[in-house]
């Protein structure tokens, strides 16, 4: 990184990090970094074929289907993210990142349908993502900025009055 940053030669870097993670796919530095650079700089497509490529090494990796969901959510292929969630969930249901994600593609899910034509599949949309962010809430009470606002608009939405006071006047008061 700090050769890098001295350098100022991205191309370099991302082809060592490329060129390492060929070579080790399971050391603890180059998928990370590899990751973080196609991240950053919104190259999806590239940070999905190196995940892609790490699950064929490691198909049961948390850390790698917890990277793929954030890389198909980043894709706005919301079912898919919500499926690599629930898989993770699955495996474990304690951590709470993945009731975030897949919460959250719910709610990005609800934004791309039209609100006079559509009621039944938004209403549906938004009782799907509740039991995610609920539990998210739940496991990590501690990111309010994050499910407050999602939890905001799913009661508001379903039209749940005093979940929907409660959350309201927690916001309010932070």
């Amino acid at each position: 990184d700090q050769a890098r940053r001295w350098l100022k030669d991205d191309s370099l870097y991302v082809e060592t990090l490329r060129w390492g993670f060929r070579l080790f796919p399971l050391n603890a530095y180059f998928f990370p970094r590899l990751m973080d650079y196609y991240t950053q700089h919104r190259q999806y497509q590239d940070a999905l074929n190196v995940v892609d490529s790490a699950l064929a090494v490691d198909p049961s990796s948390n850390l790698f289907c917890y990277a793929k969901s954030t890389v198909l959510f980043n894709l706005e292929r919301y079912d898919e993210t919500i499926a690599m969630s629930d898989s993770l969930i699955a495996v474990c249901d304690t951590v709470p990142d993945p009731y975030y994600i897949a919460g959250t593609a719910y709610l990005n899910k609800a934004l791309q349908l039209h609100p006079l034509r559509q009621k039944k599949q938004l209403k549906a949309t938004y009782q799907h993502a509740r039991p995610y962010m609920e539990r998210y809430r739940q496991l990590a009470p501690d990111q309010k900025q994050k499910w407050g606002p999602a939890l905001y608009r799913i009661y508001l939405n379903l039209n749940l009055g005093h979940q929907f006071d409660e959350i309201d006047l927690l916001l309010k008061n932070n």
